[in-house]
């Protein structure tokens, strides 16, 4: 945004000390940022001119209804009802909305870590394993893991929550492709940005993100356009991006993972990956929307070439090197984005996640098996310990 000559501004409530470190403020990203020390509306109110501002995007799921309250007030063309908040960042409220709405919903049962091993017997008495399990109000599969009996549950639960009373949403598993479809939504329309392909890896018994791959094949792209029209209708989310998850299945049929109703995270990958294949990212159609007063989004099948994103990790610990070098040899890197900075040490890892990956490679050429190689080769690389 900033580099198309849009100015932008971070507001920080109280939340903001508590997220993990990968979320944490960049000094350097915005042109001002606001500090306010809680979470309260009228503290908040009290720093905001709105006056000042063309549009507000809502930064982070804890800060939804915030966002919702704020924009109701002063944004109201391009805002979301505060009443139906909780249906877009409650994991389970998700489902329950899904379910009201007639479309495909997963069988779930919501459970506290406060409580006894007597509460979690009855209400799992009668719950068929295996099971998925994540944070009533989490993302990025952080603290996500799966489980075959009550004992995992707890046992998963207690290695996530470090101290903190929380909420876990516990599903039946349900397999399939994982999609991301990305949006963005205009009084009530809703934009199509990108959909593309998640490909995760168990390890540990948790699901890593490795590749995400731009979708192409002109059936996938119209069921998923379909579907994420229908949810956010379902969910109420009518101004605004979302990041959508799901899983295709084999028979057709598509079940909702989670919805992220913020711009995309990742360090912004999934946007450039839209970028790279010629497609309008979440951020070229809120430009679209302040300059031409409407989102003119390019046909999800009109991808060019194969466009993929790489995850690394160094599981194993160690130093972590600058990757650049060894890999200016493939023709098909496009960036390499840090996340760790070179030089660092870092310990074994055995519950991994997002939060500990190292970099994350863009690749994009209009050669699919010279992408396809240089994929592998990439992997074989940190594999040996090579990269990064």
């Amino acid at each position: 945004m900033k580099s198309a000559g849009c100015p932008c501004t971070a507001l920080y409530t109280g939340m903001a000390s508590q997220v993990p470190e990968y979320c944490r403020p960049d000094p350097t990203l915005f042109d001002k940022q606001i500090h306010v020390e809680t979470d309260d509306i009228f503290d908040v109110l009290e720093v905001f001119q709105p006056q000042d501002y063309s549009y507000v995007l809502n930064g982070s799921e804890e800060s939804t209804s915030l966002t919702d309250y704020i924009t109701r007030l002063y944004f109201k063309a391009w805002s979301n009802d505060p009443r139906t908040s909780r249906r877009r960042v409650d994991k389970y409220e998700m489902q329950v909305a899904l379910a009201e709405a007639g479309l495909p919903s997963i069988r779930q049962v919501k459970v506290h870590s406060s409580w006894t091993d007597r509460d979690f017997q009855e209400r799992l008495d009668n719950f068929c394993f295996p099971a998925f399990c994540k944070p009533a109000l989490g993302y990025g599969s952080l603290g996500a893991f799966a489980a075959s009996s009550i004992a995992d549950i707890r046992h998963g639960m207690d290695a996530h929550r470090q101290d903190r009373e929380m909420e876990y949403v516990i599903q039946e598993l349900v397999s399939g492709k994982e999609y991301i479809i990305d949006t963005f939504s205009a009084e009530g329309t809703h934009h199509i940005c990108s959909i593309q392909k998640n490909q995760k890896e168990l390890i540990h018994n948790r699901p890593l993100y490795r590749i995400t791959e731009v979708e192409k094949d002109p059936e996938i792209t119209l069921k998923c356009e379909d579907y994420a029209i229908k949810l956010l209708n379902a969910l109420d989310l009518r101004n605004g991006p979302a990041h959508i998850e799901i899983f295709l299945q084999e028979d057709g049929s598509i079940k909702l993972i989670e919805i992220n109703n913020r711009i995309s995270g990742g360090r912004g990958v999934v946007n450039k990956l839209a970028t790279l294949s010629g497609l309008t990212s979440q951020d070229a159609a809120l430009r679209q929307l302040l300059k031409f007063g409407r989102v003119l989004p390019a046909p999800c099948d009109a991808a060019t070439g194969l466009t993929r994103g790489l995850v690394l990790y160094k599981l194993n610990g160690g130093i972590v090197y600058d990757p650049t070098p060894k890999l200016d040899m493939f023709k098909t890197v496009r960036e390499t984005i840090m996340l760790k900075p070179a030089g660092e040490e870092l310990p074994a890892c055995q519950q991994p996640s997002l939060l500990d990956a190292v970099c994350i490679i863009l690749l994009h050429d209009q050669d699919e098996g010279l992408v396809e190689s240089e994929t592998q080769a990439i992997f074989a690389g940190e594999r040996m310990g090579l990269l990064p």
